[in-house]
C-alpha cells in the first residue's frame, strides 16, 4: 500500500514538473519561438471586444466550490473575446454556448446547468461588420460545450487547442455534447487545428499568447493579451471559475477520471496553473478576467464598445 502511494505521488509530481517546464519563458509558434522578454517590446493589439456568449444558472454552487455554498444558486457569465491586431487581423478567444440556444425558449438544461442566451455570436460579429471568414485564428480554452459551441461557424479557421485536449476530445473515449435540436455539426474532427503542447504565440508578435494551464481539463489553455492602452490581460478560460475560487485557491470537483490518481494529478495541475497565472500577473502587472464570474462580466464594456 505504501509503495502504491509513493508511486501515485511520483506520477503527480512529474505532472506538476511538466507544467513548470511549460511555464518557461518561451512560447511555441509556427515560425519559431518568441520569448517573454522580447514580448515586452510589443506595441500591443489595438482592440478587444467582449462578446456575450450566453449565461448559465445552477441551484448549487458546490460543483465549483466543494463543501462551500452548498445549495446556493448562482448565475455565471459566458464570454467570447474578439481581438483585433492591425498587423495580423482578428483573433477569437472561445466560441461560447451554441447560438442555437438563443432559439430555445426554455434554454438548454445540460446536467445541473441551465444555459440561455439572448443574442447570437453570429449577430454580434455581423454588427461589427466582421464576417466569420475574417477571423484569422481562434483559440479555445477547452472542449466543454460553453466554449466550443460555435466552432463550426468558422469551418476553415485554424483553432489553437492543447495537444492533450485534442487527444482527449477526438480520441476513442472522447465525447461530443450537441445541443438538442441543433442542426449544425458539433466541433468536427476534420476542423483544421494547431495542437499546442506548450504556450503558443498566436501571431508571433507577443500580443496574444495562448498559455498552457492544464487541470480543469488535460489540455486546458488560458490567454495572455497585450493591448496598446489597457496593457496586459489574462483571459482565464476555466482555469479559474469564480473570484472566490481564485482568492481561496479552491479546486472544483473533478470528473471524468478513472481513478484517484487521475483526480489527484488534475487537482495538482489546477493549483499549479493558478500559481502560474499569479506569477504572470505579477510579472506583467496584468488584469485577471475570470470568464464565469458574473460580477466581473457585469462591469465590462460589451461589444460594440471595446478596450484599446
Amino acid at each position: 500500500m505504501r509503495g502504491m502511494r509513493v508511486a501515485m505521488l511520483v506520477v503527480a509530481l512529474e505532472a506538476v514538473a511538466a507544467l513548470f517546464l511549460v511555464g518557461s519563458a518561451w512560447a511555441q509558434h509556427g515560425n519559431g519561438t518568441y520569448s517573454e522578454s522580447n514580448s515586452m517590446a510589443s506595441d500591443g493589439a489595438d482592440k478587444l471586444y467582449v462578446l456575450y456568449c450566453g449565461q448559465g444558472h445552477t441551484e448549487g454552487q458546490e460543483r465549483w466550490s466543494p463543501g462551500v455554498f452548498v445549495g446556493k444558486p448562482i448565475d455565471i457569465s459566458d464570454n467570447c473575446y474578439l481581438i483585433h491586431d492591425n498587423a495580423s487581423g482578428y483573433f477569437l478567444w472561445d466560441t461560447g454556448i451554441s447560438d442555437y440556444v438563443a432559439s430555445m425558449p426554455n434554454g438548454w438544461q445540460n446536467g445541473p446547468l441551465l444555459w440561455t442566451r439572448t443574442k447570437t455570436l453570429a449577430s454580434q460579429l455581423a454588427a461589427l461588420h466582421v464576417d466569420p471568414s475574417d477571423i484569422k485564428l481562434i483559440g479555445i480554452s477547452h472542449t466543454h460545450p460553453d466554449h466550443i459551441g460555435n466552432a463550426e461557424l468558422f469551418p476553415q479557421t485554424k483553432i489553437i487547442m492543447g495537444k492533450a485536449e485534442a487527444a482527449m476530445y477526438f480520441g476513442p473515449k472522447g465525447f461530443v455534447q450537441p445541443t438538442p435540436g441543433d442542426p449544425r455539426p458539433t466541433f468536427s474532427k476534420d476542423h483544421p487545428l494547431i495542437k499546442a503542447d506548450e504556450d503558443y504565440d498566436a501571431f508571433g508578435d507577443g500580443n496574444i499568447i495562448v498559455l498552457a494551464t492544464p487541470g480543469h481539463t488535460p489540455g486546458h489553455q488560458s490567454a495572455l493579451v497585450h493591448l496598446k492602452k489597457t496593457g496586459w490581460i489574462i483571459l482565464t478560460g476555466d482555469a479559474v471559475h469564480l473570484q472566490g475560487n481564485w482568492d481561496n485557491r479552491r479546486v472544483p470537483a473533478m470528473g471524468g477520471e478513472p481513478d484517484d490518481v487521475g483526480i489527484m494529478i488534475r487537482k495538482l495541475q489546477t493549483l499549479t496553473s493558478m500559481q502560474r497565472l499569479a506569477d504572470l500577473i505579477s510579472f506583467y502587472h496584468a488584469q485577471l478576467w475570470i470568464n464565469h464570474e458574473m460580477t466581473q462580466s457585469a462591469k465590462r464594456k460589451m461589444s460594440p464598445e471595446f478596450y484599446e
